[in-house]
């Protein structure tokens, strides 16, 4: 089992250092902080058990932290006090510590209010709401209602169950025959273009309630599709303009997040993964076309959906003629003008970066996913079926350094339980075959630390005198 984890976050380092050091020789693995804004990234990336925490800290009171650390997650908490009276002790319980020790205390003390709190009953988390929620639109399974703008849509048996279905998947091409295997049963008999009729009047329904953007549209000769309402983030110091843009797209019935430089508004983007970025060129810590490259390379690095640009420029700052980057907008401009702008982005032929290479070269080594073969020199390499399948996850991208986890992600899929070490094995069985086929170069290199890395032979192209 193992060990619990413990934050201690306390100003005074006689106090800080004696108790991470009595506490790592109980075994708990321990880590520390002196004030509360170090204290909250800690607890973020650590994610304690426990906290031991103090009252009086010098950017912040422990009130407040704690407060903050259990918005993110239901800790335990054991506050520290100077004070023994009636306010603090209401403070601690309304703040809700699960326990306090009042300064001065003894180690062994300590050790036994955290082992009694840590064996506790920890409280189940929520239920996750059985909804489906898509901007205004509210798909509730539970109490089986549809709302838009919190206005119920009234839908028949059939109607909630077609819907349903479809929003399960959005942005799956439903073949008429799949919905009547799913809402109907697959015994059931009839014409499948009744589904049409059913379609129809959810269409109609959807538009009563005041519903503008067209989410079930029809896949021709297949069926339907739902469509999300696609994703916009706006980034821009000037809140004036930042604010009218958002205020804008929101009501044309995208799904917008804003934010005001480029350090925040990377987070969102990673979090939000939107389907197009508006970003003003001149922020205060990047530029707008520095920062689309580097969204456009975590999505290309992820295997995520391609990401849109449009730019806001000023008249100087337009790119030349020939331009082959993202799009781009001049200031000032008309929302009309931005709308168009979005529209004829959105409705291009988006590159998808999951689609996988058939075929992988490096000099003499061929690589065929669709055969399923490594060849040498022509000569093919009896490689299985899970060192071939790692042999080309490392190949598709040279230079990559993989963890162990991520091959292992890749080749058995995110749910695999075991040891990533397990990947060394199979590494030095591909480094062996290779050797067998005659090949000296060595492909596959060890990152320290890390995991391995794929290296491309670099050819030389030099001329000797």
């Amino acid at each position: 089992m193992e060990s619990q984890k413990i934050l201690v976050v306390d100003d005074d380092p006689a106090i800080r250092n004696l108790v991470h050091r009595y506490l790592s020789q109980q075994n708990y693995q321990v880590e520390s902080a002196e004030d509360g804004a170090t204290a909250l990234v800690l607890f973020k990336e650590f994610q304690p058990d426990l906290v031991v925490l103090d009252m009086d800290l010098p950017d912040t009171n422990g009130f407040q932290l704690c407060q903050e650390m259990k918005s993110y997650n239901d800790v335990f908490v054991l506050m520290l006090r100077n004070l023994d009276d009636e306010t603090t002790t209401y403070k601690i319980d309304y703040f809700c510590a699960h326990d306090y020790l009042r300064k001065p205390f003894a180690l062994v003390e300590l050790g036994a209010r955290i082992r009694a709190n840590l064996n506790r009953q920890r409280p189940d988390p929520p239920k996750k709401s059985e909804q489906l929620i898509f901007g205004d639109l509210v798909i509730d399974s539970t109490t089986r209602e549809a709302k838009f703008q919190n206005k119920i849509i009234p839908l028949t048996h059939i109607q909630f169950n077609l819907l349903s279905c479809m929003a399960s998947k959005p942005g799956y091409a439903w073949k008429r025959s799949e919905l009547y295997n799913k809402v109907w049963d697959s015994e059931w008999v009839g014409d499948l273009k009744c589904s049409d009729v059913h379609v129809g009047q959810i269409r109609k329904k959807l538009r009563e309630s005041g519903c503008d953007f067209e989410y079930i549209t029809t896949v021709w000769k297949v069926g339907y599709k739902f469509m999300e309402s696609q994703k916009i983030l706006v980034v821009d110091d000037d809140p004036a303009i930042r604010n009218l843009v958002h205020r804008y797209l929101s009501q044309q019935n995208y799904q917008v997040e804003s934010a005001e430089d480029g350090a925040t508004a990377l987070v969102l983007f990673k979090e939000f993964q939107p389907d197009l970025v508006i970003l003003d060129n001149d922020l205060p810590d990047t530029t707008g076309f520095q920062l689309y490259d580097e969204m456009k390379s975590y999505n290309e690095m992820n295997s995520y959906n391609y990401v849109f640009g449009l730019i806001m420029v000023s008249l100087d700052h337009r790119p030349g003629y020939g331009w082959i980057g993202p799009d781009y907008i001049t200031k000032p401009f008309s929302l009309v003008e931005i709308g168009a702008r979005i529209r004829a982005n959105l409705n291009r032929q988006r590159p998808d970066p999951r689609k996988k290479l058939e075929q992988l070269i490096f000099g003499d080594l061929f690589i065929d996913s669709t055969t399923k073969e490594a060849k040498f020199q022509n000569k093919i390499i009896p490689l299985t079926h899970i060192e071939f399948n790692l042999l080309f996850f490392m190949a598709s991208k040279p230079g990559y350094a993989w963890k162990r986890s991520q091959l292992c992600n890749k080749i058995w899929g995110s749910d695999w339980v075991g040891d990533p070490k397990c990947i060394s094995v199979h590494v030095d069985q591909i480094r062996k075959k290779l050797r067998e086929s005659g090949c000296d170069f060595e492909y596959i290199t060890t990152v320290w630390k890390v995991g391995y890395k794929f290296e491309a032979p670099v050819e030389n192209d030099s001329l000797e005198e």
